[in-house]
């Protein structure tokens, strides 16, 4: 120990210090100051935006409706209607569910006012990458079977089936890895 006037060394139990008479002071340590965990709000950029693929996915969905309602009319026996309908409700599907999974607002079908929860909005994100890689798929089996038989024109309607899936599930990718990295995260509350 040292004495905090002059800097001589004290003795080991001396009350004053040898060279200035001082009373010993022992230098105090400097006292650890108290760190405060000061959580730095982590700035949350908004969910991307998929408006212009949503209308696509709303527009395939008309367009799916309108056929099948075309195709239920010309069907020949109840059973061609119930495989219509069947396949026509998977396909019609896909677009419905992708629309509604890439959106973050709630729906209003027939003036039934449905919300969507975003515990829900991940299940149908989830059903809905299942369904585009189904249809991709499908596309995909469509159009070799049209490269192989030699029909060019139907390969138009394939591709629709094949580019508009790549798109839902690389978008519906984008969503996921956004949740993830920003799990936890509240944003900051706006100050008045």
């Amino acid at each position: 120990m040292f004495c905090v006037h002059c800097g001589v060394e004290l003795a080991p139990n001396g009350k004053f210090c040898q060279r200035c008479g001082k009373p010993a002071e022992p230098k105090a340590s400097p006292e650890p100051q108290a760190v405060e965990s000061v959580r730095h709000p982590r700035i949350i950029p908004p969910p991307p935006s998929f408006g212009g693929l949503r209308k696509v996915n709303w527009g395939i969905a008309m367009l799916l409706a309108g056929g099948l309602a075309l195709m239920l009319i010309k069907a020949p026996s109840a059973t061609g209607v119930a495989f219509i309908a069947l396949l026509g409700a998977v396909f019609m599907a896909f677009p419905v569910i992708s629309a509604t999974a890439l959106g973050g607002e709630d729906l209003s079908v027939l003036g039934m006012y449905i919300t969507i929860d975003n515990a829900r909005r991940r299940q149908l994100r989830r059903v809905a990458l299942v369904l585009n890689w189904i249809i991709c798929g499908f596309g995909v089996v469509g159009m070799v079977a049209c490269i192989a038989t030699g029909q060019i024109g139907p390969m138009a309607s394939m591709l629709l089936y094949v580019l508009v899936p790549v798109m839902n599930i690389r978008a519906l990718r984008e969503l996921a890895r956004f949740e993830q990295d920003y799990a936890g995260y509240e944003p900051e509350p706006e100050s008045a």
